[in-house]
């Protein structure tokens, strides 16, 4: 016989509201790498958001994946955090094939 963990005793059911601040100081930098002739990733630093999507290079068309990515992602960063990302309800692969085709 032996024992079962219980999740609820490790983690008990909050009693309350929580709030908390976040400052964060970022910084950012890229490069194409030592094979590659040009860079494939973007990025985004908004004032909620900070996303990177890599380029996958040497891929087909990796810049255009990796800016379709980021191009979706700026549309989340709205005034009411979290309210576009609990009502997307698109594929993820959709953007990029749509544009590649």
């Amino acid at each position: 016989m032996g024992s079962v963990a219980r999740h609820d005793r490790l983690y008990p059911e909050p009693t309350g509201e929580v709030r908390m601040s976040l400052s964060l100081r970022f910084a950012a930098g890229s490069h194409k790498g030592m094979i590659r002739e040009g860079n494939e990733d973007s990025g985004y630093a908004g004032p909620r958001l900070l996303a990177i999507a890599d380029g996958m290079g040497g891929a087909a068309a990796g810049e255009v994946a990796s800016s379709e990515a980021i191009s979706t992602i700026v549309a989340l960063d709205d005034d009411v955090p979290g309210s576009d990302l609990l009502t997307s309800s698109a594929p993820p692969s959709s953007a990029p094939t749509t544009s590649c085709a």
